[in-house]
C-alpha cells in the first residue's frame, strides 16, 4: 500500500491553468473508518482566469466501501436535492477511456446554489465509473477513488466546461504520479 499511497505527495500544485488554493476539511476518523480510508488528500484548485474553482477529494482504500458508498449518498444525507439522472463523462481530453459520473445538485431553497459533482475510481490511472463497481473491483488490494466538487459560480455550462478542462489536466498528471 505505501507505493499506492506514495502518488499523494506527488500530486502537482498546478493542474492545467488551476492552481492549488487550499487544503479541505479534514475527515473525521469514524467516516476514515466507515469508508475504509488509507489515506486520502483533500484540496480546492483555483482558475484565476476564470474564477472557477474546482474542489478535490482523492481517496486511496479497500474497494469495498468506498465503491459502496457514492457521493449522493453523502450529499442526500446533508439535505441537498439531486437535479436529474447520473450522467457519463467521458473523452476527457486526450485520454478517450476514462469515465466519470456526473451529478448536480441544488442546495434546498436557494436556487443559485448548484454544483455539479463527478466521481470515479482506478487502479492503475484508467479511471472507471461502473454500475457495479464492488464486481469490477472487489478482488483488488486497494482502490483510489476521485470526487470532484465544482460550484456553479458563473454559470452551469461553465462550470462543467471548467470540470472538464481540470479532468482532461488530472487524468495525465495523476498517472505520472502513479510513474514516481
Amino acid at each position: 500500500m505505501s507505493k499506492a499511497a506514495a502518488v499523494f505527495e506527488h500530486l502537482p500544485t498546478e493542474i492545467g491553468r488551476f492552481r492549488y488554493q487550499e487544503d479541505g476539511e479534514p475527515i473525521g476518523a469514524e467516516a476514515r473508518e466507515f469508508l475504509g480510508l488509507d489515506d486520502y488528500v483533500s484540496r480546492s484548485y483555483l482558475n484565476e482566469e476564470t474564477g472557477e474553482r474546482v474542489v478535490l477529494l482523492l481517496m486511496l482504500g479497500r474497494p469495498g466501501p468506498l465503491v459502496r458508498h457514492p457521493p449522493n449518498f453523502c450529499y442526500e444525507s446533508l439535505g441537498m436535492t439531486q437535479i436529474g439522472d447520473v450522467q457519463a463523462l467521458s473523452g476527457l481530453g486526450e485520454d478517450s477511456s476514462s469515465q466519470f459520473n456526473l451529478l448536480r445538485y441544488q442546495q434546498p431553497g436557494l436556487t443559485q446554489n448548484r454544483f455539479f459533482v463527478a466521481y470515479s475510481h482506478t487502479v492503475n490511472g484508467s479511471w472507471s465509473a461502473p454500475k457495479l463497481g464492488r464486481l469490477k473491483f472487489g478482488g483488488e488490494p486497494f482502490l483510489y477513488k476521485l470526487q470532484l466538487l465544482v460550484p456553479c459560480s458563473i454559470s452551469e455550462e461553465a462550470s462543467r466546461e471548467s470540470l472538464t478542462e481540470f479532468l482532461a489536466a488530472f487524468i495525465p498528471a495523476f498517472k505520472a504520479s502513479l510513474s514516481k
